[in-house]
């Protein structure tokens, strides 16, 4: 039983908790919730914090001021954490913000994945150079490459939080990439290349195709899995500069082989990309 608790029951049968505290010898009327949004134990631990309040001095209007005042601090606390901040600055690269992103999806994904366990609800102005040592640290102990990219982006967002005063200087200045990262010299022998078309023909369509290209014209995955038809013309691909990983636009030549491949591959109105699934 908690003294002090009432429940009101109007004539449309609503139910509200209430209790009536003294505020500085005055007595004031605090209307906690109704039944169908607080059960009987969270309604006397209410009327316990009221009365303690109450006890304070602390009354109706000096609650509501301060819950007034936290609401605020956790709006200014959710957008200022490094989370949030990442997610303005993704935003702003979309609108020509200068970052020059290759695949957004690609950086998304790796902070969610390497960097948001650890700092998400984290102030970015709290985040020191220890910090972000030791983010990129933990990741190179099994992933040197995966800590270079890390340190790139988050190194990116300090900057823009600079360029923002969100911050006054970046923590991440000076920390030098971990890992040391190797030109892949690796290409496929004639015999290999045999195997992969038969592979690739029984695969079938939409990646069997698709991977045909890839290896036909040796641009990258996510530029061929983005081909629309619109960019092929005369047996050239233009591939645009906001598709292209060095943001710059350039053509592709298509071999006849390329060109009859695509030409065999159903166009479909409703999709305006070549390779659909």
């Amino acid at each position: 039983v908690q003294t002090g608790l009432g429940l009101r029951i109007n004539a449309g049968g609503r139910r509200t908790y209430f209790c009536m505290p003294r505020v500085n010898g005055v007595q004031e009327k605090v209307t906690l919730g109704t039944t169908d949004n607080l059960g009987l134990a969270e309604a006397r631990d209410e009327c316990r914090e009221v009365y303690r309040n109450a006890e304070k001095g602390i009354g109706k209007m000096r609650r509501v001021e301060l819950e007034r005042q936290k609401r605020i601090e956790a709006e200014r606390t959710m957008a200022n954490s490094f989370r949030s901040v990442a997610e303005a600055w993704l935003s702003d690269t979309g609108k020509g913000g200068g970052a020059g992103l290759k695949s957004k999806s690609e950086v998304e994904s790796r902070l969610e994945r390497e960097v948001y366990p650890a700092w998400g609800d984290r102030l970015i102005q709290e985040i020191r150079r220890a910090d972000v040592r030791e983010l990129v640290d933990g990741i190179a102990q099994t992933k040197p490459v995966a800590a270079n990219r890390a340190l790139a982006s988050v190194r990116r967002i300090f900057n823009w939080a600079v360029s923002k005063d969100k911050i006054d200087a970046s923590p991440a200045l000076g920390i030098e990439p971990p890992g040391i990262e190797k030109s892949r010299d690796r290409i496929l022998s004639d015999d290999e290349i045999t195997r992969l078309w038969i592979a690739f023909e029984k695969l079938g369509p939409p990646f069997g195709p698709l991977f045909k290209i890839l290896l036909l014209t040796g641009q990258r995955r996510n530029e061929v899995g983005g081909l629309q038809w619109t960019e092929i013309k005369d047996n050239l691909w233009t591939l645009p500069g906001d598709r292209a990983k060095n943001a710059r636009p350039h053509t592709i030549p298509l071999t006849p082989l390329a060109t009859e491949i695509l030409e065999e591959i159903p166009r479909t109105e409703s999709f305006r990309h070549v390779f659909t699934s």
